[in-house]
């Protein structure tokens, strides 16, 4: 996943995983991560190649990827 982010030219500043939440199953993990781009719009490719390689993406505060 790193690496598709870098790929993309995002950086990441932040990860964060859950194995908790109730909608997680078991031996999986959420994970989060915050990744800084240059302008607002460069966070859409990145989204996208993450979602095309099976890693589900969503931009927080867009619908972007919403299932």
């Amino acid at each position: 996943m790193s690496s598709l982010i870098a790929e993309f030219g995002g950086n990441i500043v932040e990860v964060e995983h859950e194995r908790w939440y109730r909608d997680v199953p078991v031996r999986l993990a959420q994970i989060e991560v915050l990744i800084e781009v240059r302008s607002g719009g460069d966070g859409h490719p990145i989204a996208k190649g993450l979602a095309d390689g099976e890693f589900p993406a969503r931009i927080l505060g867009t619908d972007y990827g919403a299932v």
